[in-house]
């Protein structure tokens, strides 16, 4: 299912897709097994997809951990998540009753896993942006809420408010939100609005819980008060809010976006750490990074010794630690059999670099001759 995530512009005719690829409306942009051609190539590009998984003879043998969802859970709650705030756009109205059941799997699901990583990366085109990264979003604050022990009730109100959290942007004019140029202060000031936009309609919602509306209310405030909109700071910011801002800036950080490729989980990683305290919770910042995989399983990466390898395990608040295969040696000539290297043990190892893309595909070619 995971593969190599490859920015469109490096796909090569006879790479072959290998995961499926859905759009908010739950279209098959993309199909797994699938050999690319130049046409096919191209109508990707047409897509609007920025990466798509393309399969790899560096990963043969890797055993893939599962998603925190099933594909159809999360499809369709995209999906479902798209209509309702479709919905607000065209009549200012917010129906929360055909997202609950959708929710309640959700919770159910991440309940029964919570003892998992978070390791994969989606692919997803610019229009549906919006609608996965809420998405995710809430995958990712029920997960650490769940590790935390929060009862169902409040990881319910968690999810359905992480979902919600940016539905004010549907009120936001789309040359404003799309707007390649810097933005002028007033813009700005209408692209802040969307927090206050959002919760005004929330709070309206009968049966949708007020502290799921101030997620959406408070999900830019700042841990030191530099956020907006009223500058609140450290418990003055509701635990909600204090705990989805993290999965928020995280998912933001390792998107593909139009002006940008999407950051590396390590580099999100050190990035929100170096944020710790200004702008997020330390608290909270420590048990989301608790469940994410610095590096995912799959990630090839390069060895203090100069050799390279694939992670294959990823243990718990030991992820700076991953058991590696070692591939090759420090010229990238394949070793004929890989052998496992678990970082818990060999402790004077250490990971100097994760490969991008474009030297992946450059170390694989070495292994074509095999």
């Amino acid at each position: 299912h995971k593969m190599l995530r490859v920015s469109v512009s490096l796909l090569q005719p006879g790479m072959i897709t290998a995961h499926n690829i859905y759009n908010s409306e739950g279209v098959l942009l993309v199909s797994a097994d699938r050999e690319l051609d130049d046409q096919y190539v191209a109508r990707l590009k047409t897509l609007g997809l920025r990466s798509i998984y393309v399969k790899n003879m560096l990963y043969s043998g890797l055993e893939l951990p599962e998603d925190l969802l099933e594909e159809d859970d999360r499809r369709l709650l995209v999906k479902q998540v798209q209509q309702v705030y479709k919905t607000f756009q065209e009549n200012g109205q917010i129906e929360i009753e055909p997202l609950k059941p959708r929710i309640n799997r959700l919770v159910s699901e991440i309940v029964r896993n919570r003892h998992m990583m978070v390791h994969f990366v989606d692919c997803r085109t610019n229009e549906d942006y919006l609608y996965a990264h809420v998405v995710n979003v809430a995958m990712m604050t029920v997960l650490v809420a769940a590790t935390m022990e929060f009862n169902e009730e409040r990881l319910r109100d968690l999810a359905m408010g992480a979902v919600l959290h940016d539905i004010g942007e549907m009120l936001i004019p789309d040359e404003i939100l799309n707007k390649p140029g810097k933005l002028t202060p007033a813009e700005w000031d209408v692209i802040h609005s969307h927090t206050t936009k959002g919760f005004e309609a929330l709070r309206k919602v009968r049966d949708l819980s007020i502290l799921s509306a101030h997620i959406a209310y408070q999900h830019h405030e700042n841990f030191d008060g530099s956020g907006y909109p009223r500058k609140l700071a450290n418990d003055d910011i509701h635990e909600y809010a204090r705990l989805s801002a993290i999965p928020n800036m995280f998912d933001a950080l390792i998107s593909d976006r139009p002006q940008r490729r999407g950051f590396l989980p390590h580099e999100a990683y050190e990035l929100l750490m170096t944020l710790s305290g200004r702008y997020v919770d330390p608290y909270y910042l420590d048990a989301f990074l608790r469940t994410v995989a610095i590096y995912p399983i799959g990630s090839i990466v390069r060895l203090d010794s100069g050799e390279f390898g694939i992670v294959t395990k990823v243990l718990p608040r030991l992820q700076m630690r991953p058991t590696i295969s070692l591939l090759a040696d420090p010229n990238g000539h394949p070793y004929p059999t890989p052998f496992e290297m678990d970082l818990t043990k060999n402790l004077t190892t250490q990971i100097t670099k994760v490969l991008r893309e474009e030297e992946v595909l450059f170390l694989s070619r070495s292994f074509k001759g095999i």
